[in-house]
């Protein structure tokens, strides 16, 4: 039986003339349409998870609920809702319940993608800056009286496009087999996409870290700050800091190794909080430490193409988790930042001193420390047996 909608009763309203029922309807119609959620896109508020993080299992067919994202601190947990009203940004004024639909209108008016597009554009700077040091270099030597630019490419400076070209390929292999594991993992499955993945990666980082180390001081001089009184020590914490940052200590082990059940984590806790790229900002402070120490051409050149790729990946990065996630991914984005401490600083981020300890505790936090005093004890051996095979 058909039902008629409750602005339009079938019959008058108690105590009110047929025209006056008409008009009361009427008014409730125009209010429903005034709604700010009617023409604008609902946003369901997901349900918080324990653990500060977004999870969700990456194998095909998999009967796990989709993946949410927690509030940036569990002191938020009843009081953060994941979009704004309105402009799509965080509002700390309207906190709906769970399950709550937030209203949204449109695609809000912050970018999320703004830091993502900015990343692309600084990797195309920084590699075609990394590719036209060894030119400018040579031609300031060629005006000086030395051998033509030609020459000097295809000697002294040969070695820094083979790096390039080097660092252009593993990006390649690395970035595109990530790109292409949406795909893949239907056929072959996680695991085996993860053993597939790992094991070209670490063959493709130790065949590009061998050649640097092997042409570390190629090319030309540009500064030696070995012997300055601190530089040992600045370099050896910046580098320390560098790998906190490099490896975040967000991994499970066991699933990077195949041995679980692969899923899929984004975090919000520890060093996600200063930046939800580290990755990026460990393999910067890496450069500066490395390149202040080795003061050749080449480790400019090598740190330019090293950054290149990493900011690319933060844009791929975000491009892929926007696609996959959609607006909990946006939700995620406009609460953490790409560059380091912006989050934190402008009140996205809160996390109480307590909190924050515990979130820099854990173990896995512990074996990456250890993993840099045995890296920096292995060093001068890892040094001579590279240097032993003349690539």
């Amino acid at each position: 039986m058909h039902r008629p909608p409750a602005f339009a009763p079938s019959t008058p309203l108690p105590g009110l003339s047929p025209q006056a029922a008409t008009a009361v309807a009427t008014s409730r119609l125009c209010a429903i349409l005034r709604r700010p959620a009617i023409g604008a896109r609902l946003v369901r508020r997901p349900r918080q998870q324990a653990g500060g993080w977004l999870a969700a299992s990456a194998a095909g067919g998999s009967a796990e609920p989709p993946p949410t994202i927690p509030p940036s601190s569990s002191a938020a947990t009843a009081a953060t809702p994941l979009l704004s009203t309105l402009d799509g940004g965080v509002n700390s004024d309207a906190v709906p319940a769970d399950g709550e639909a937030v209203a949204s209108g449109g695609d809000g008016g912050d970018d999320v993608m703004a830091e993502a597009r900015a990343a692309l554009a600084a990797a195309a700077v920084v590699a075609v800056a990394g590719a036209a040091f060894p030119v400018v270099l040579a031609a300031s030597e060629a005006v000086a009286g030395g051998p033509s630019v030609a020459t000097l490419l295809a000697t002294k400076y040969a070695s820094h496009y083979t790096m390039l070209a080097g660092l252009a390929a593993f990006a390649v292999l690395h970035s595109g087999l990530a790109a292409l594991r949406p795909r893949v993992t239907p056929v072959i499955g996680e695991r085996a996409y993860r053993v597939g993945f790992a094991l070209s990666s670490i063959a493709g980082a130790v065949a590009t870290i061998g050649y640097f180390i092997a042409h570390r001081y190629d090319g030309a001089v540009l500064w030696r700050l070995q012997g300055v009184p601190g530089v040992h020590e600045a370099v050896w914490v910046a580098t320390a800091v560098s790998f906190l940052l490099l490896y975040p200590a967000t991994f499970n082990l066991a699933e990077v190794a195949a041995v679980a059940r692969p899923g899929f984590r984004i975090y919000e806790t520890g060093v996600m909080r200063i930046t939800r790229h580290p990755q990026l900002w460990g393999q910067v402070l890496w450069c500066v430490a490395h390149g202040a120490w080795l003061g050749s051409s080449m480790v400019v050149v090598a740190s330019a193409g090293l950054i290149a790729h990493h900011l690319l990946g933060a844009w791929h990065g975000d491009t892929r988790l926007r696609a996959a996630y959609g607006d909990e991914w946006d939700a995620y984005a406009r609460r953490t930042s790409l560059v380091p401490f912006v989050a934190l600083v402008d009140g996205r981020q809160r996390v109480g001193a307590a909190e924050w300890a515990r979130e820099w505790a854990g173990w896995a936090y512990v074996g990456v420390a250890a993993f840099v005093w045995a890296a920096y004890a292995a060093h001068p051996a890892v040094l001579r047996l590279v240097g032993q095979l003349h690539w």
